[in-house]
């Protein structure tokens, strides 16, 4: 049975920190400590949310506050709470974002998520690119599947050496993480008939210095790249990566 009175306690080691949830932010710890010590009263009304095994499913912030101010825990515990409610009621609250989803499932264990969460710490692109250029999907995977568990890793050696590609034009375009230039290089890399080499080596005449700008979107980069990379080429070696791109 639920028992949804709230108690209080000073054990703080009766609270169990719940596999997956996202880490606590010692920003917002800080916070709420200032905000406990103005107002001792507030701790009674805002009890953290456990469940029978004493998980905490929402207040891990409050909890960590509250014990390193040395007051008590105020608490309701309901029974048959798990990591999809705490998910809910977090994203009901501070949203979130890429990296929460990502490390939550993580910790459970998902492979395809543990191998993004490596991609993130390694390239620190912006979240769609990492999507897809892990994905191998032609589009952005949907939010939904990244944020039900169901997001797959394609092939990570390609992913890899992709990426590991994107990053090395930085040198010669100073605005590689982009959005819009990492999309636009992704289709570039995926055509069979990309020739790297030749891509590098037009990044770095005064052509496409004049050409590419900080683009907004991944069609008008595409557009832009795609003349780059025909410039000085005969017409039969060119490649139409963007059909307007003439």
């Amino acid at each position: 049975m639920a028992n949804n009175t709230i108690q209080a306690t000073t054990n703080y080691s009766l609270f169990k920190e719940l596999t997956g949830n996202r880490h606590t932010n010692q920003a917002h710890i800080n916070k709420l400590k200032s905000e406990f010590s103005e107002n001792t009263e507030a701790v009674k009304y805002t009890p953290i949310l456990v469940n029978e095994k004493m998980e905490i499913i929402d207040g891990q912030h409050r909890k960590k506050a509250l014990e390193e101010l040395g007051l008590p825990v105020h608490y309701i515990m309901q029974e048959g709470l798990e990591l999809k409610d705490a998910q809910k009621l977090n994203s009901m609250m501070k949203n979130w974002g890429p990296r929460d989803w990502a490390e939550s499932y993580a910790k459970l264990g998902n492979p395809h998520y543990i191998q993004f969460v490596a991609l993130m710490e390694d390239y620190k692109l912006p979240f769609n690119v990492l999507t897809k250029y892990a994905s191998g999907y032609g589009t952005y995977p949907n939010t939904n599947m990244f944020r039900n568990g169901s997001f797959k890793i394609g092939d990570l050696k390609k992913a890899r050496d992709q990426l590991d590609f994107l990053v090395s034009t930085g040198a010669y375009y100073s605005d590689y993480r982009r959005k819009g230039y990492g999309e636009a290089l992704l289709i570039m890399l995926n055509n069979p008939k990309f020739d790297r080499e030749r891509f590098t080596t037009a990044l770095t005449s005064n052509y496409a210095k004049k050409k590419i700008q900080p683009f907004d979107t991944m069609p008008e980069y595409l557009k832009v790249l795609t003349l780059v990379y025909n410039h000085g080429l005969i017409e039969k070696n060119r490649i139409m990566f963007f059909e307007a791109a003439i």
